[in-house]
């Protein structure tokens, strides 16, 4: 059967492996020739004013706003507003990082108190820190070899926090009366730094950095190691640093403002060595950066594009492309390098992914079948592209095209959604019923085998292997480990021509 020819391709749908090689932004390439996609809240986006994002080791993009989190999977939104914190009166959320073991921490605050809140399989755990002083500079860190150990900054201080319980780092430094850090960062090693401007016994303000292992310092570097110092004074709205982290490499992005201009260096620790590689054009206020992981930096400046720096050379994504809608305004840090190596930025009312793919055009010239429709995001194979579609299964594989319909095994031609599980079986959605594919071998399920109804509207799998199936009269679940397909709801007509399943949590 011609099914069973292509199994291999279906089946071999891979999550990219931690230790692969992931294909990020091509550094050679103009920033401008990039493929830009976008939500707004007119195609998606369910919320307005979101400036913050990060992605947990599943996947999973999360944004912040003011008064919630959302989640993406890079086709449905999940907004959460049930987090235990925001009951407390006057609420907010101020920040999401994403931890170890899919952990997300998020920070909110209540008038003048923090509280840390861990979402963890699907469970709150919420740990109140006290009063702060200053909710714009608190800063969280998660540690990249414990998973409940984070690093933080609370008003300006260096603070450990384990099990609930948080523990002052550098209180207590010699020669020096007073410390207020503003940026800290992990290297592969366990190092932490941690930057700031420190005020000496002799009244004097100078910028440092502090190298600890084990929180303990053995290290520091200093304007006469080549640190950039203010010889002003020091922006006050903004944080004078930025650090981010590539294997051992820690790079510096240090703001002052000197003599009426706002000016922005690129800084690299390399080999103990503190090297300055390059300004950023006058007036740039660079409020996020992240690192892709061939080592190109990104730098995300206050409401004009995205910059670059990669080999000794720094561009611009320019005003522009802010100018034509592609990208936002930037108000906060939300730029991120997720897992397969495109860059993603949040400003506001935007989310958009820069990517190196350009758009192909692909027809009934290419051998695409007339009247296709695709209903569910293209599956990624072993060495193809797989999408329903009203034409069968339609299979692109190094760059021609092949379909898998009605004659070769299917139950109707039309193929309304692909899904795989956590075993590795795909799940195939038909308005005629259901198939589920492994090794090679089609397994149907139709209403003689237990369907509420034939039509398929959606599948969704969970980390526990069951199978979430909509059809167009109700939901049922297919476990595993009886081989059966249970009804959670069941309607008499058929009530369902549009369902969308979303997991709230794949691990319940």
């Amino acid at each position: 059967m011609y099914v069973e020819g292509i199994a291999a391709q279906l089946v071999a749908i891979p999550k990219t492996p931690q230790n692969a090689k992931v294909r990020s932004l091509d550094p050679t390439r103009a920033l401008s020739s990039y493929k830009i996609d976008t939500w707004t809240v007119k195609n998606g986006l369910p919320v307005a004013g979101a400036d913050g994002i990060c992605q947990t080791d599943d996947g999973f993009l999360w944004l912040r706003s003011w008064n919630s989190i959302t989640r993406f999977d890079g086709r449905r939104f999940q907004t959460f507003r049930d987090i235990p914190a925001l009951k407390h009166p006057n609420s907010s959320v101020g920040g999401i990082v994403a931890g170890r073991g899919n952990r997300l921490w998020c920070v909110c605050f209540s008038l003048d108190t923090v509280f840390l809140c861990k979402l963890q399989s699907g469970q709150w755990q919420t740990f109140s820190l006290g009063t702060i002083k200053d909710q714009f500079r608190f800063t969280v860190l998660p540690d990249k070899h414990s998973a409940e150990v984070l690093w933080m900054i609370m008003d300006e201080k260096l603070v450990r926090f384990e099990n609930g319980k948080t523990m002052p780092i550098l209180s207590n430094v010699q020669g020096w009366s007073s410390s207020t850090f503003s940026a800290i960062a992990q290297d592969s090693g366990g190092n932490l730094y941690a930057a700031g401007n420190l005020k000496t016994t002799k009244g004097t303000v100078e910028n440092i950095l502090y190298c600890l292992h084990n929180a303990r310092v053995v290290k520091t570097y200093t304007q006469a190691m080549g640190l950039i110092s203010d010889p002003y004074y020091q922006i006050d709205f903004w944080r004078e640093f930025l650090l981010e982290t590539h294997g051992t490499d820690v790079w510096i992005v240090n703001t002052a403002y000197v003599k009426g201009k706002i000016i922005s260096t690129i800084q690299r620790l390399r080999n103990g060595r503190v090297e300055t590689l390059a300004e950023v054009p006058e007036d740039e206020l660079i409020v996020g950066i992240s690192m892709s992981p061939e080592g190109v930096l990104y730098l995300q400046p206050y409401g004009s594009g995205i910059y670059r720096y990669f080999d000794g050379q720094l561009d611009n994504l320019n005003r522009e492309e802010v100018e034509k809608g592609k990208i936002s305004h930037a108000i906060n840090t939300c730029l991120v390098v997720d897992k397969e190596g495109a860059l993603w930025t949040c400003t506001g009312s935007r989310l958009s992914r820069i990517r190196n793919d350009r758009f192909a055009h692909v027809d009934k010239t290419n051998g695409l079948p007339e009247n296709t429709l695709s209903y569910s995001p293209v599956m990624k194979g072993q060495d193809s592209l797989l999408f329903a579609s009203n034409s069968g299964i339609i299979v692109m594989h190094k760059g021609r095209i092949s379909t898998v319909r009605r004659k070769d095994g299917l139950l109707t031609d039309t193929v309304r959604v692909l899904a795989k599980d956590s075993s590795g079986q795909v799940w195939i959605g038909l308005s005629g019923g259901l198939h589920v594919l492994q090794n090679g071998k089609l397994r149907s399920f139709t209403k003689k085998d237990g369907l509420v109804n034939d039509t398929i509207r959606d599948i969704m799998t969970d980390t526990f292997g069951r199978v979430w199936i909509g059809s167009q009269r109700g939901i049922q679940v297919y476990q595993p480990s009886t081989k059966r397909l249970h009804t959670l709801f069941k309607t008499s007509k058929n009530a369902l021509d549009l369902l969308f399943l979303s997991c709230v949590d794949k691990s319940q």
